[in-house]
């Protein structure tokens, strides 16, 4: 299952969001809330 944060959320704690993403091996979905709705972004670490 794709696990999802909000962008302010993932600014805050970069370093340890990338290495959530690396530790996992799974992609991270990052949520940014804007009017109307929401903008995805897809985090993959290689």
């Amino acid at each position: 299952m794709l696990k999802y944060i909000y962008s302010s959320e993932a600014r805050k704690y970069f370093g340890e969001t990338l290495d959530k993403i690396d530790e996992n091996k799974v992609p991270m979905e990052v949520k940014k809330k804007i009017a109307g709705g929401t903008k995805d972004f897809i985090f993959i670490v290689q």
